[in-house]
């Protein structure tokens, strides 16, 4: 397989190259290849339906400022106009032709599977931007053990927020004395962007949220895994439906609805019973065996929760009430249908159709805190209450980050593969974790940081130290409450007006 694949004509290709957010991921492909030689240069195709729109997109993509302009007369770039993600064939034939796919065709729920069994069958690594959790977890429970035997790596969740969760908490673990146990991890992401969103972004996170209960039932139907060995209690259930304030950062905080806690339950899934890491496709290609199995030491299970970190309280309860009016009208048809026709009315404006400009997606950035607790052993036998945290920073999430993160997996699979897991459906960390992702997103603007580490001579409360939590019914009832005292307060301004 691995000669028959140098042998393709393409080294990738990105399906759905047009699209908003694929003409983002062909832009960096771009920056990121044009500094190698014409002879060393990688070949990529881009495939989609409209060959006036992939021209199109080529154009735009050329006229980025880190790269000469590239067009479609590039030999090293061909055009594919009769891939179909609907069409079997036509994905059968350009997974044959290529090494690498880059499915930027979403959303995945409904276009994804057949883009997957088609690389599977093919011989095809197969990278995308998928933030579904249930069909990153149906893919897996399908597909995992015919790409492990075809040492095929199909890896979701290689963008946007997803990537940052799970490396950023592979990068965080492994900041954790040796003689530690870590039983918590908090991540509060900030999103520094003013920009609205493309509204195939929403049309995306309006289906997971309508799968829901789908993916509930699923997971039922699985058989039953062992537990994971966790040090400490879970984090109280509250927090997944209120808002809490962290002291240490300063940020009020939400539970996000997306898809990295269950990204990050596959990957703590898939190393159970692999403490060196996953078994690589050429174990000689380690130059450093013992760096190579230290980086995967402290990677072990932890409760894991995400929130969105908001500075005033007013948007937390905001965001907390469009969250639930959005799960609430994605569990019915109707309500569904309202929301995929009307996603600018029911998110305020923050999706549109138009998206946002170049300079916005340019302006935008994001940082995500790491507040991992737990316990260390001293060399006394004593032990001490734990906290370590730790930061990403990066450029604007849903595009430049999204772009980012998928190439830098594509390319991995092109130049690292012999470090690699030797196949499966995998996510981020586990794929790419030994063969330094984390430098290879430093190498595109990401900054990883250890903030630092504090301790305690006798355990401290646990979440009590630094969390303030406002309980759902208060969060929920206290717009009514405000609403009702309006009411209450126009009419008497209006009695005493008549009187």
């Amino acid at each position: 397989m691995a000669v028959e694949q140098l042998m393709r004509k393409f080294d990738a290709a990105i399906l759905g190259a047009s699209g908003f957010t694929g003409k983002y991921v062909l832009r960096e492909w771009l920056r990121c290849t044009q500094k190698h030689s014409r002879r060393q240069r990688l070949t990529l195709a881009v495939a989609g339906r409209s060959r006036s729109k992939l021209e199109a997109a080529l154009l735009w993509a050329g006229h980025g400022d880190c790269c000469h302009r590239r067009s479609a007369d590039d030999p090293d770039i061909s055009i594919i106009d009769n891939a179909d993600a609907t069409d079997a064939a036509s994905l059968r034939h350009l997974c044959r032709s290529t090494r690498v796919l880059v499915n930027c065709v979403g959303p995945c729920n409904q276009y994804g599977e057949a883009v997957v069994a088609a690389c599977v069958e093919a011989g095809t690594h197969y990278v995308d931007i998928s933030g579904e959790a249930e069909f990153m977890e149906r893919i897996e429970a399908k597909f995992h053990d015919a790409a492990l035997a075809a040492k095929v790596l199909v890896v979701s969740a290689c963008a946007a927020v997803s990537i940052v969760s799970d490396v950023g908490l592979l990068h965080h673990l492994r900041c954790w004395p040796s003689s530690s146990a870590p039983s918590s991890v908090f991540a509060y992401a900030r999103i520094h962007s003013f920009a609205s969103n493309h509204v195939a972004s929403a049309e995306t996170g309006i289906l997971a949220l309508a799968n829901a209960e789908a993916l509930t039932r699923f997971r039922r139907s699985l058989p039953r895994r062992p537990s994971l060995k966790i040090p400490g209690p879970p984090p109280p259930i509250e927090l997944d439906s209120c808002i809490h304030y962290e002291k240490k950062l300063g940020y009020w905080a939400a539970a996000l609805p997306i898809c990295d806690r269950s990204v990050v339950r596959r990957t703590f899934w898939a190393l159970h019973g692999h403490p060196r890491g996953l078994p690589v496709l050429n174990a000689a290609s380690i130059q450093d065996q013992e760096n190579f199995d230290k980086a995967w030491q402290m990677a072990r299970p932890v409760h894991f929760r995400l929130f969105l970190a908001i500075k005033t309280l007013r948007w937390a309860v905001i965001f907390c009430w469009a969250t639930r009016i959005l799960k609430t009208l994605s569990r019915h048809t109707f309500g569904l249908n309202l929301l995929l026709k009307y996603p600018h009315i029911f998110t305020i404006g923050a999706f549109t159709h138009q998206g946002p400009t170049e300079k916005q997606v340019e302006e935008g950035s994001f940082e995500m805190w790491f507040v991992g607790k737990g316990d260390h052993k001293e060399l006394d036998g004593g032990v001490k209450a734990m906290k370590v945290v730790t930061r990403v920073k990066g450029p604007e999430p849903c595009y430049t980050m999204s772009a980012i993160g998928i190439v830098q997996c594509a390319l991995l699979c092109l130049h690292s593969r012999d470090l690699l897991p030797i196949g499966g459906v995998l996510t981020t960390a586990c794929a790419f974790g030994g063969a330094n992702i984390q430098e290879s997103l430093e190498g595109r603007g990401l900054l990883f940081q250890h903030i630092n580490t504090t301790s305690k001579d006798n355990n401290e409360p646990e979440y009590e130290d630094s969390l303030i939590t406002l309980k759902p019914w208060i969060v929920f009832a206290l717009p009514i409450i405000l609403g009702i005292a309006t009411v209450f307060v126009c009419i008497f301004v209006l009695s005493i007006n008549i009187l």
